[in-house]
């Protein structure tokens, strides 16, 4: 159970960044009041969820270090000051942030860190592909490089496995991901898949050449195509750990 004391931390630990999602006034409290009515109705040893976000800043506030709180601002602050920004999308992923949905929650943050990881890496302009309401679906990401463009499409192992255990939330002491399933995801999204763009072809399993290269070299393929590559997020501050092509 969160009590009345700690919800008063919480709201003070969590104050600016609620007011940079926009959140309303009582989403804090609602959120601690569904947490504590899923423990109160928990049986004992059971465990317990929570909506994500209240999640990290419990977390920061455990480990009293404010690592993830400080690093959903700086992505927040980045994505409102991105020149695509939109108040449409920006309705759209503030609410996979306040929201109650584990897997939208962490992919919609690491969307954001991919654009910008991309930006610091790259020469080329990184920009948002965001659908438009009854649209086609489309790519995450385009990426202008000398050669053409290159259609990014965002596939976390993390959320993936969460939708497939039908996880609606965390756990306040974290979670982990089944290595079993981790690796059953992962040879999901090796095997070529249609693009969610209709115009472009299926996408090719091997990446064709090394992030790094991606602002000065043409492709080594037809518009439209891209190659497949792995990359790594520190789990606290979102920053990009590593980007590797698929051998």
């Amino acid at each position: 159970m969160i009590s009345e004391s700690l919800t008063v931390e919480l709201k003070e630990r969590s104050a600016e960044l609620l007011a940079d999602l926009e959140a309303p006034p009582s989403w804090l409290d609602d959120v601690v009041a569904d947490y504590n009515g899923r423990a109160q109705g928990a049986a004992s040893g059971d465990p317990v969820t929570g909506n994500p976000l209240l999640v990290r800043v419990v977390l920061d506030r455990v480990n009293l270090q404010p690592v993830t709180v400080p690093a959903i601002r700086r992505l927040v602050g980045y994505y409102r000051d991105l020149p695509e920004f939109s108040e449409r999308a920006w309705r759209d992923r503030r609410g996979r942030i306040l929201g109650g949905d584990l897997a939208s929650f962490h992919s919609t943050l690491v969307e954001i860190a991919l654009h910008d990881g991309l930006s610091r890496l790259r020469r080329g302009t990184v920009r948002f592909i965001d659908p438009q309401p009854g649209g086609p679906r489309l790519p995450d990401l385009e990426i202008a490089t000398a050669g053409g463009p290159i259609h990014v499409e965002l596939k976390s192992i993390f959320s993936e496995y969460v939708r497939m255990q039908g996880g609606a939330g965390t756990q306040l002491g974290g979670m982990t991901v089944d290595p079993k399933i981790a690796r059953a995801i992962w040879r999901k999204f090796q095997e070529p898949v249609q693009s969610l763009a209709a115009a472009m072809p299926a996408l090719r399993p091997h990446a064709h050449r090394l992030l790094d290269s991606f602002g000065s070299s043409a492709p080594q393929t037809a518009p439209g195509h891209a190659g497949l590559m792995v990359c790594g997020f520190d789990t606290s501050s979102y920053n990009l750990a590593f980007v590797q092509q698929v051998s």
